[in-house]
């Protein structure tokens, strides 16, 4: 039996192109009808959202292999700070007045202490003043347009890491109406198959 052994040099180029194999795309692209720009941070930034108190540990990071990653794509906001003033990061919407959205995305926690919360159009939604450490967990809301609707996510006084991936704000998918010519044509086959149902039931009688 033949031993194959793969020297440093190989490993660390492996280990290095790893990440560069995962899809570019996130999962959150694929929603119709999803508000949110850059929504799973594959941009490599925080391009369409605005950082705010940000002392400089609230990054977008390429998936690695230490938790917490992403949870589809490339990328993944990785948020962190250390002052007692939160970071938050945050995106405003247009959207149809009246409207029933879904506000939903992935959060991921190392376990660490942190204060992370959710918010849509300045109600919380979400706080965890101390998440445990888990994967990626989906949470999703039902929520009311305005019209202008700003979603923000904060982490205040964190020793570790929150990862947030997958934002979706999306509008209802609604169902056109059939044209009349459809309800015709419609109408007409289901006659035409109670009428040789008929005609069987006569045969055999």
């Amino acid at each position: 039996m033949k031993t194959y052994f793969l020297t440093p040099g190989i490993l660390a180029l492996l280990c290095c192109a790893a990440p560069a194999f995962g899809s570019s795309v996130s999962i959150c692209d694929g929603v119709s009808g999803n508000l949110v720009q850059n929504c799973g941070f594959e941009t490599g930034n925080f391009s369409s959202w605005t950082v705010l108190n940000d002392d400089g540990n609230t990054n977008v990071e390429r998936n690695s292999f230490s938790p917490p990653g992403v949870n589809s794509g490339v990328f993944f906001a990785a948020l962190g700070n250390e002052t007692t003033t939160p970071t938050i990061i945050e995106q405003t919407l247009a959207d149809i007045s009246g409207s029933t959205l879904t506000f939903s995305f992935y959060l991921a926690s190392d376990g660490a202490a942190n204060d992370f919360t959710a918010a849509f159009d300045g109600k919380t939604l979400l706080s965890l003043p101390d998440a445990p450490a888990q994967g990626y967990q989906q949470y999703s809301y039902t929520v009311t347009a305005t019209g202008s609707d700003t979603i923000a996510f904060g982490i205040g006084d964190a020793v570790g890491f929150d990862g947030l991936d997958d934002v979706v704000v999306a509008q209802p998918q609604l169902q056109a109406a059939p044209e009349p010519s459809s309800l015709a044509f419609g109408a007409a086959a289901i006659g035409a198959i109670a009428l040789v149902r008929r005609r069987r039931a006569k045969k055999v009688a």
